[in-house]
């Protein structure tokens, strides 16, 4: 190029390079590499900026507006997506999302177009009538790293008003630049707030007359990373959460300033709904007169209930905490968690038997209500019978009563009685309620192959899997599934044989096959599993550090007997001959085998219960499971005599 068209080249380039960043100015502040270095350390994802803003109008209906800019550093994150519920009562009025590339330049936009938002019918699989729906938005870039710009405003009325909004300020592996939190109302209102894990305060502003606001605000927040066995969120992690004072839904006014008033607010909404129509009526009391003793007229009622109605998800507007009437019940033959649970109630009640709804948060539980926070963070609706001390799962059509599951197990729920609400607790299932008993023996035979009889009985947790195997698969799935579930090699099906108890939270397997080939022969030697069908192989990995508490969930109690005949021809060399037992805070471990004149018997426990531990007690956590699982791999060693 000569000279001079250079020179104009680079006159004009110069002239533009203003222009164009000052077109860039507010993008390119979203360039990864502005990222400052020690938030990147062990993020997946770094908050840029979060603007949460909830503004009230009244006690009946407010807005919410999200902004959120974040930096995916690499795939392992949920925060490629935004997903929102609705219904009638609330509307969706925005949402939208910009991706920037790594150097902060935009990529695409998603929202303008209808079809780049997925809308549906919030469905379980159980419901037939549902006003709920959910509207997705999915992010698909896959060039890491890449910045995302989220924002959305809501008209929240009904339940999605009075379930009011948390700041989760950091999730596991979530760096945080700039994030704020606003809840404003009128000067006359007031709600309820708590912080978890931080003692990050809110600044009170006046925005304008009438109205007053809280701020929480946070700067350059590192991640967390988490570890194995790391407590839930809410344990540790710093969050927001907010409740509201006065608040009403339909007709129905209520208070979430104590747990009394909240229960009172449900109790309304669940009253003169337990009346049975008179044939039903009749039916109950015929039912409950054949039975002896009050125990057992409830259970005779809880089969009643299971073998005549089905779940099935029927609610609409208020109806997420209201059920329908034990009438609709009798007449349809189903309803929801909430319907099935007052038809129960009014089932005991017809026979003198008084029960009382428990609202609880069912499945993994990352919240626990407390005493001194009110947060309806429910998702189902169980039966309590205080005069007998017996919990009813009425949705279940086939847990022995007084049985309510493991994702119910253990936990804070909201009990709505004529006096209010109170919280109590589930009953936890401790080892000696959750169970495994495996007896097994193997027949060895000269050439390799072996003969295996195997029969398990399993109670509580660990009974739930065999319980809907057992209810809900032809014979040939529950002999699929034993085959894909099961830690002996390849191996011949004969017999097998499956059951659950009807009064009791019981189940039974048993099965009888042959294996093509038992351990492994080298020369004259024959090394052979002591326990092959129930060894222990889940070694936590090890750490170099451990900054956060160790959350063990495990409650089990496992007794395995283990007969090994010996072929003839073959003699026993090397066993373990010493008994073992490995003991820790959490659990209890033993082993010990004695000879036969058949072989060899082995006696194996492992009983777990649940544990807090500090941090720096991984490496003897880890230690534990180490040596349990070295000892269940052990091997016998067989020679061939002479």
């Amino acid at each position: 190029m000569p000279f001079p068209l250079l020179q104009l080249y680079l006159s004009v380039c110069c002239l533009l390079i203003p222009v164009f960043l000052s077109a860039q100015v507010n993008v390119l502040q979203y360039a990864a590499i502005t990222i400052p270095p020690d938030l990147k350390e062990n993020a997946h994802q770094v908050v840029r900026l979060e603007r949460l803003e909830f503004r009230i109008k009244d006690n009946k209906e407010g807005t919410l507006y999200h902004k959120k800019v974040v930096t995916l550093l690499n795939a392992h994150n949920s925060d490629d997506e935004l997903v929102l519920g609705y219904n009638k009562d609330t509307r969706i009025l925005k949402m939208q999302a910009n991706i920037y590339d790594a150097a902060g330049f935009l990529v695409r936009k998603i929202g303008g177009k209808e079809k780049e938002i997925e809308d549906w019918a919030a469905v379980d699989g159980f419901s037939i009538y549902n006003d709920a729906r959910i509207k997705r938005l999915k992010v698909a870039h896959s060039s890491y790293p890449y910045t995302v710009e989220y924002e959305y405003e809501m008209s929240l009325r009904g339940i999605y008003y009075a379930v009011f909004p948390d700041w989760n300020i950091q999730g596991y592996h979530s760096a945080v630049q700039d994030g704020r939190f606003v809840v404003e109302l009128p000067d006359n209102m007031n709600f309820f707030f708590k912080t978890l894990n931080t003692d990050l305060a809110p600044r009170e502003e006046t925005p304008k007359a009438g109205r007053k606001s809280w701020v929480w605000e946070v700067k350059d927040l590192p991640a967390v990373a988490g570890e194995p066995y790391s407590p839930s969120p809410s344990s540790v992690l710093p969050r927001v959460i907010t409740s509201p004072d006065a608040f009403q839904i339909d007709t129905y006014s209520g208070s979430m300033a104590s747990w009394n008033q909240f229960g009172a607010f449900v109790y309304k909404l669940y009253e003169g709904r337990d009346i049975l129509p008179a044939k039903t009526a009749e039916e109950v009391r015929r039912i409950a007169g054949e039975a002896t003793g009050t125990e057992a007229k409830i259970a005779a009622l809880y089969r009643y209930l299971q073998n005549n109605m089905r779940y099935v998800s029927v609610q609409m507007g208020i109806g997420g905490w209201q059920p329908f009437d034990a009438v609709y019940v009798a007449q349809n033959k189903y309803g929801d968690c909430k319907a099935l649970t007052n038809f129960m109630k009014a089932a005991l009640k017809e026979a003198g038997i008084e029960a009382w709804p428990a609202f609880i948060k069912s499945g993994r539980l990352d919240y626990d209500i407390t005493e001194d926070f009110i947060t309806p963070r429910f998702n189902h609706v169980i039966l309590y019978v205080p005069g007998e001390d017996i919990w009813l799962e009425c949705t279940s059509t086939d847990y022995p009563p007084n049985y309510i599951g493991a994702g119910n197990a253990d936990r804070n729920v909201l009990l709505v009685t004529p006096q209010g609400g109170k919280v109590i607790r589930t009953p936890a299932l401790n080892p000696e309620r959750s169970t495994q008993s495996n007896r097994t023996r193997i027949q060895m035979q000269p050439d390799g192959s072996a003969a295996i009889q195997q029969a398990t009985q399993s109670t509580g947790e660990l009974h739930e899997r065999l319980r809907y195997i057992v209810k809900n698969l032809s014979q040939e799935e529950k002999e699929k599934w034993l085959l894909k579930n099961n830690s002996l090699p390849a191996f011949t099906l004969s017999r097998m044989d499956m059951d659950a108890a009807n009064e009791e939270p019981k189940a039974g397997l048993s099965y009888e096959a042959t294996l093509g080939q038992f351990g492994a022969r080298t020369g004259k030697r024959w090394f052979v599993p002591l326990n092959p069908v129930n060894a222990f192989n889940d070694v936590p990995p090890a750490l170099h550090s451990r900054r956060l508490p160790i959350a063990f969930q495990e409650s089990y109690l496992e007794a395995d007997t283990i007969t090994i005949e010996i072929p003839k021809g073959y003699a026993l060399e090397s066993y373990p001959r010493e008994p073992v037992e490995v003991r820790s805070d959490f659990g209890r471990y033993t082993l010990h085998v004695a000879v036969t004149d058949a072989g060899i018997t082995g006696y194996r426990s492992l009983r777990l219960e649940p544990a807090r531990l500090a941090p720096e007690g991984y490496a003897e956590f880890r230690n534990f499971f180490r040596d349990v699982a070295k000892y269940d791999a052990a091997k016998l060693v067989l020679i061939q005599k002479e």
